[in-house]
């Protein structure tokens, strides 16, 4: 077995820890192996807004979106559709391919609300 130094310069080789890295850099080796650590550079920027802040932009707009169906606002089902592609983007970054088939319903309701809706 061949032994790696952390990116820190520590070394911890135990039992426990076989690779001889610190816990930082161990949970950094796992996500890259896992295919689940950030990317780095400016892509950390992206990553922390579509982690972070798009699920409460994509809150607001389904809210607002839910608002204006029920005000009989003909202009909700065209929101709802702009924001299915803001929740695909979501979806996609964050491999929660759970929510895809949602988000695949959704746009089909959305879209024959919307033309339903502009026929009457």
């Amino acid at each position: 077995m061949t032994f790696q130094s952390c990116d820190c310069g520590i070394t911890q080789k135990t039992n426990d820890n076989p690779l001889g890295l610190c816990r930082a850099c161990r949970v950094h080796f796992l996500q890259e192996a896992s295919g689940t650590a950030a990317p780095s550079g400016l892509d950390v920027q992206w990553d922390r807004f579509v982690r972070k802040v798009m699920p409460w932009l994509l809150s607001a707009i389904t809210i607002w979106m839910n608002w204006l169906a029920g005000s009989l606002d003909p202009r909700a089902w065209a929101v709802g559709l702009c924001a299915q592609v803001l929740w695909l983007l979501w979806i996609v970054h964050t491999r929660t391919w759970g929510l895809l088939p949602m988000n695949l319903a959704l746009w089909a309701v959305y879209a024959r609300n919307h033309f339903a809706w502009a026929m009457s």
